[in-house]
């Protein structure tokens, strides 16, 4: 049964995922389609000791496209994962988007990529 509640865009984007609550192990990933209310993932390389589980809380930040007049701008979700997918190829991770925020940033690359320590999650009221 298909429990989409909003138009997906097809969007690939670099992102990082990764759990506030330490239940899985970052990792680096491409969206494949966003909305409103939920993204879904790609993940070419899952960690080998603990991956995300159904019903697990999850960061996202997302990079957004920038350019030469466009400054840096990174979507930081937090959202629970609602569906995990291993058949035969990369790791699909379905997530459903609970809080949203878009963080300007100096220099995107820098302040959302490369992922060494993930960063605090900061709730939204």
């Amino acid at each position: 049964m298909d429990q989409r509640r909003g138009i997906r865009y097809e969007l690939k984007l670099d992102c990082n995922l990764s759990s506030p609550l330490k239940s899985f192990d970052a990792m680096v990933g491409v969206t494949q389609n966003i909305s409103r209310s939920g993204l879904l993932v790609t993940i070419s390389a899952p960690p080998a000791e603990r991956s995300p589980r159904l019903g697990d809380l999850a960061r996202v930040v997302v990079r957004l496209p920038s350019g030469q007049h466009i400054r840096g701008r990174g979507l930081n979700c937090l959202a629970r994962v609602v569906r995990v997918s291993e058949e035969g190829g990369p790791v699909r991770i379905a997530l459903e988007i609970r809080r949203i925020k878009f963080d300007d940033t100096e220099d995107a690359d820098e302040a959302v990529f490369p992922l060494s320590e993930p960063p605090e999650i900061q709730y939204i009221q």
